[in-house]
């Protein structure tokens, strides 16, 4: 079914790209149970949690106590998890990954599968005289010089543009913030340079809908995940679609990739 759909996909001009999450698995994976050792630790050694500690211990800290986090530090850890990510790339016509938690793994994992994709997918298929595309893009929550840190012809070619997100819904809410908007642009031409390939996000699974944002459905400052579960949430205001709008314009005009997310 899935070569069904890329096949499908393929024909209307249109790529695919999988959704890789190669940080963590659950605690009742068989691997996590065959290979424990291969799993950073959950108690730290003064006896606190490793548990979203998203800037101390960035690249071996656990999302919750029920996900195990790989240790790339690991070479052997680092082979098998990247050979397994290119399963997708020898028994399917994927176009690429989309990567989860980007900034939560070390380098080398990023070197070695971008090098085994370009050796073992891309440089064949050349010498065939066919060139099969790949794309990569991350998904990394920083300053943009840790986010630009992760592209180059070894590592991703993208990640998403989470400081450009911010500033755009700021800005088109209506809160004034035009000058930071042209601001973080400039800040984003002077890391990913004129002409790149970073995606320009509308929103994504860890963000409200943006339609709740731009309408004022949700409040500043409000713990907008809670208020998923505590109210419903409805359109309030129709100034929202033309928010929307403008900032659609937007991210389509700008040096980038256009992601439209769904709802």
């Amino acid at each position: 079914e899935l070569k069904e759909f890329i096949d499908v996909a393929h024909a209307h001009g249109m790529k695919v790209l999988v959704d890789y999450v190669a940080h963590h698995i659950h605690q009742e994976h068989p691997l996590f149970k065959q290979k424990p050792e291969w799993f950073t630790p959950l108690i730290l050694p003064d006896g606190s949690k490793n548990t979203e500690r998203w800037d101390d211990y960035r690249l071996t800290t656990w999302f919750d106590d029920f996900m195990p986090t790989f240790n790339y530090f690991k070479p052997e850890v680092v082979d098998a998890l990247t050979d397994t990510a290119m399963y997708w790339f020898h028994h399917y016509p994927v176009d690429g990954f989309r990567h989860d938690a980007t900034k939560h793994i070390p380098d080398a994992f990023w070197r070695s599968l971008t090098l085994k994709m370009k050796q073992q997918i891309l440089i064949p298929t050349a010498d065939a005289g066919k060139m099969r595309n790949m794309y990569q893009i991350g998904e990394t929550y920083g300053s943009a010089e840790l986010i630009g840190s992760y592209l180059g012809s070894g590592l991703l070619d993208a990640q998403f543009d989470f400081n450009m997100y911010d500033a755009a819904v700021n800005a088109f809410k209506g809160n004034r913030g035009m000058n930071q908007l042209a601001n973080t642009l400039t800040d984003s031409r002077k890391w990913y340079g004129s002409h790149h390939l970073m995606g320009n996000i509308s929103g994504n699974q860890d963000k409200p809908r943006i339609m709740s944002l731009l309408d004022g459905s949700l409040k500043e400052g409000e713990n907008t995940k809670q208020a998923g579960w505590d109210r419903e949430i409805q359109i309030n205001d129709s100034l929202g679609y033309a928010r929307l709008l403008n900032m659609m314009a937007f991210n389509m005009i700008i040096p980038g990739v256009p992601v439209i997310y769904y709802g």
